[in-house]
């Protein structure tokens, strides 16, 4: 294992041969650590307007990153900490979801773990917009048989592809190509 400096640390990180944060060499969820998270957290809430089933958030008043996220202890999120409080570690291969959809949400019971695709296309990207789609913008159904899948993922629809390549060597034999 070696030793590398983070981005704005005063010490050195531990780093094991692949690149990726090794085991911490002290303990993460001491009894002082838990009480200065909890003093940061608000567990008064709104009810989330994604589900308002679950409850109110507890909202993390830290430090919070430029994507929404809770900061905590300089290399974890605030909530993954609550979730390790609560839960024990994350599952390897597995991510935190927020079910609420509060990126500073650290309520345990709005999270879930799972896998990054599905953390993905739960979300609100245009991966996971396009994979919700049932049909093409003009209204055809994407099923097996009017479906092309492209290699990189995309989808067209077969009926509208056809359509396309029709009105384009219409065009063209009218200009005199073939």
């Amino acid at each position: 294992m070696a030793t590398r400096m983070g981005a704005h640390a005063k010490r050195p990180r531990t780093v094991d041969a692949a690149g990726g944060m090794a085991q911490r060499r002290y303990p993460l969820h001491t009894p002082k650590r838990i009480a200065r998270f909890t003093a940061r957290v608000d567990k008064n809430g709104p009810a989330a307007e994604a589900r308002p089933d679950l409850g109110p958030c507890w909202l993390w008043t830290g430090s919070i990153d430029a994507d929404g996220y809770g900061c905590y202890l300089r290399d974890h999120s605030a909530h993954r900490f609550a979730w390790e409080i609560a839960n024990g570690p994350v599952p390897d291969g597995l991510v935190i979801d927020h079910l609420c959809r509060v990126r500073h949400c650290v309520n345990p019971a709005h999270m879930e773990p799972v896998t990054n695709a599905e953390n993905i296309l739960r979300g609100e990207c245009p991966p996971a917009v396009n994979a919700r789609k049932t049909h093409c913008p003009r209204g055809h159904e994407f099923t097996t048989e009017n479906t092309y899948v492209y290699p990189d993922g995309r989808r067209e629809c077969r009926e509208c592809r056809r359509a396309y390549i029709r009105e384009y060597m219409r065009a063209r034999r009218a200009r005199g190509r073939r």
